[in-house]
């Protein structure tokens, strides 16, 4: 009877304990399931999470705008022409002897044969007068001669006749005669040199001035001729075509734009500021710009007076080499340093943080992240200043979590 009784007892020892155990498992799983209930899971790769950082904060203002070329070439039609061909597009790389389009005017090679017909006209009537001046110079130079031998013959007949009238044979009469006859030779002797020697200035004015006739219907030729090459329009200038707002067909009159080109080494960027940040900007102040992959420093160098659509355009003197995707019209983006906050905590913004004010976040504890109240002061680029709420290399959740504000703490999955 003893035996049977210690079997009963050891069977009453193992249901007590097993009833325990289902009691202990039973509390666990209930408060597994009312902990799961108040505590919200998320999976922590679909978050975005950022670490707090201490340090010299570099105050920014973003700004967005274009590369534009501070060396610039406008080409305008030089005469009315329509738009016959149209070789380069704007964005096309050129060089000097880079021809943009081609013009046509066909008043203009008329004009240019007629210049040319001009200039052979003016050079013929050229050689034509100084033959006919030659021809008069001659006949002066005759009668210069003659003079000269008709006066030597009147001297030699007074001279004779003054030692015949000493004897009588000659009467005074005759001899005064002679002695006339003499003086008048030789003061048209004096008159015909005179007159060769204006008859030399004359003729040497009026070549002079058929010659400025000649030279003008040259100059006319050549300007027919410029003309008529500026049809084919050519860029003379190293750089890019950055605009052409003619079509093929077209009319152009005058002093009519024709194509804008700009130098791609002398490159400066014109930065859009919002109309709040720009009274902080002063000139002068550094500026990283992001041209594509590449970032090249320049320096504040004009500040626009006017406001554009809310807006204020800032010109950015770059400094240094410039990269090759530089090019003038490219889209590019800035940071303009104003300040530096020393020993500033601060992190990459979250989603919907606002400068100067507080709000909730969670900063991450193992598996589980907890919520905390931030508060931020200054808003530069990609980063944001913690005034408090957070110490040095905290872990935040970065991403929108306004889905668990009613939560005060997440278990990462």
């Amino acid at each position: 009877m003893d035996i049977k009784r210690k079997v009963k007892q050891r069977t009453s020892k193992r249901v007590l304990l097993l009833i325990i155990i289902s009691i202990f498992f039973i509390a666990a799983g209930g408060w597994h399931l009312a902990s799961s209930k108040d505590i919200k899971q998320i999976t922590a790769s679909q978050l975005i999470f950022g670490e707090v950082q201490q340090g010299d904060l570099n105050i920014s203002v973003a700004a967005y705008g274009v590369l534009r070329s501070s060396k610039l070439k406008l080409l305008t039609a030089l005469t009315r022409a329509t738009v016959s061909e149209i070789h380069l597009k704007p964005g096309a790389l050129v060089s000097k002897e880079s021809i943009i389009m081609q013009l046509s005017n066909p008043e203009l090679e008329q004009e240019l044969v007629n210049a040319i017909q001009a200039v052979e006209t003016e050079q013929a009537n050229l050689r034509k007068l100084k033959l006919s001046q030659e021809s008069e110079r001659l006949v002066n130079k005759s009668r210069l001669l003659e003079l000269k031998t008709l006066a030597r013959l009147a001297e030699l007949k007074r001279e004779a006749e003054s030692g015949l009238l000493a004897k009588g044979i000659v009467s005074s009469l005759n001899y005064k005669r002679s002695e006339e006859e003499a003086l008048q030779f030789k003061e048209q002797l004096l008159i015909q040199e005179e007159i060769l020697q204006q008859q030399h200035k004359m003729h040497r004015e009026v070549v002079i001035i058929q010659k400025g006739i000649v030279q003008q219907s040259i100059n006319k030729r050549k300007n027919q001729q410029r003309l008529l090459d500026a049809l084919t329009v050519k860029a003379g200038f190293d750089g890019v075509l950055q605009s052409s707002p003619v079509s093929l067909g077209q009319s152009v009159s005058q002093g009519e734009k024709l194509a804008l080109l700009g130098s791609t080494e002398h490159l400066d960027a014109y930065l859009n500021v919002a109309q709040a940040q720009v009274e902080k900007i002063q000139i002068g102040q550094l500026v990283t710009v992001n041209i594509r992959r590449d970032q090249v420093e320049g320096r504040v160098q004009r500040i626009a007076p006017a406001v554009k659509e809310g807006t204020v355009l800032v010109e950015v003197a770059l400094i240094g080499p410039l990269p090759k995707s530089a090019r003038p019209e490219l889209s590019v983006d800035g940071m303009i340093d104003i300040d530096v906050l020393s020993d500033a905590l601060y992190i990459e913004r979250p989603v919907n943080s606002q400068p100067y004010q507080t709000g909730r976040y969670f900063k991450v504890s193992g598996e589980y992240a907890k919520a905390v109240s931030l508060s931020f002061g200054v808003e530069t680029g990609r980063y944001i200043q913690i005034l408090s709420g957070a110490e040095f290399k905290d872990n935040l959740i970065l991403s929108d979590t306004s889905r668990f504000q009613d939560s005060d703490e997440i278990y990462l999955n």
